[in-house]
């Protein structure tokens, strides 16, 4: 589907170094830390563009090698490096692990694997829910909805106070909705069709930000998805020559996803590379990943990218 969608491949680029950059700095360098929205909200599209839904098995199987797999296999990576840390500075080995790595990961950036997974699976079940129903009325619906979800996040967060990472999965459930509905425009054939269909569904998703702060005080998640789900809709709406680096940078993705936090602890242990400012630690930062990322492919570990 992506080499439908070559803006696609610009968007996913952008969302990763808007991660590494929040990973770097307090202060992302686009502004919004909207990376991990993004990608979200454009997985879940991308489940969700067919008329008819896939057998849940077949879903669920796929997307267990694809995420569940690497997660476990990551898990192992991160937890061995967390003891070695542990070793090396004579602390107790349980005091670098919380009850949150049963369901995160022993990296706190392994917890979007998980979270992709179920929402894909919530994703593929709303598209069967919603073949009984008018196309047109889905979207309305899952549009509705997603904004219904973000709205709410802060107040759950505020009256519930969810352990990591369920804070970060009730931040995300928005993602499915407006995924799901962006997935229903899809669907149309007709391509003149869609484009009204991608301004209700930005009008939704910008909804928040205006509202929201009259309702309750959030930290960023209102505007995160106002401008990640402006840039899936312009990623699939733009028409644009592909190209081979844009081709490896969407390829890399997940891998880069995966090592980034890796490279950027060892970039710390290298003066010269530590003390780099924000743009061009990012930029040595996002290199060295699809450096490390190319290494593996080509090395053809199983389910490590």
């Amino acid at each position: 589907m992506t080499e439908l969608h070559p803006g696609l491949r610009i968007v996913r680029t952008l969302a990763m170094l808007s991660i590494i950059a929040h990973h770097i700095s307090s202060r992302p360098v686009f502004g919004v830390a909207f990376g991990v929205t993004s990608l979200q909200i454009v997985m879940c599209a991308l489940q969700s563009r067919q008329d008819r839904a896939r057998p849940l098995m077949e879903v669920g199987r796929k997307r267990f090698t694809r995420l569940i797999l690497p997660w476990l296999l990551w898990c192992g990576i991160y937890g061995c490096f967390e003891v070695s840390l542990a070793l090396r500075w004579n602390q107790p080995v349980l005091h670098r692990f919380d009850s949150a790595c049963w369901f995160a990961g022993t990296a706190f950036h392994l917890w979007f694997l998980p979270f992709a997974f179920v929402a894909s699976i919530l994703a593929n079940r709303a598209l069967k829910a919603s073949e009984e129903h008018s196309r047109n009325l889905s979207i309305l619906f899952f549009s509705a909805l997603g904004a219904v979800l973000v709205l709410a996040a802060p107040i759950i967060h505020r009256e519930l106070h969810p352990m990591r990472p369920f804070g970060y999965w009730i931040d995300g459930a928005g993602t499915i909705a407006f995924g799901v509905a962006i997935g229903r425009v899809l669907s149309i054939r007709n391509h003149d069709h869609r484009n009204p269909w991608f301004l209700v569904i930005l009008a939704f998703g910008t909804l928040p930000m205006l509202i929201g702060p009259d309702l309750v005080q959030v930290t960023g998640l209102y505007d995160r998805y106002g401008v990640a789900i402006s840039l899936a809709c312009a990623g699939f709406l733009l028409r644009c020559r592909d190209s081979r680096i844009l081709a490896i940078f969407a390829a890399y993705n997940l891998g880069v996803y995966l090592v980034h936090m890796l490279v950027l602890r060892g970039m710390d242990h290298i003066p010269a590379l530590g003390e780099l400012h924000l743009v061009p630690r990012l930029a040595v930062c996002y290199l060295l990943c699809l450096l490390v990322v190319g290494v593996i492919r080509r090395l053809r570990i199983p389910y490590l990218t």
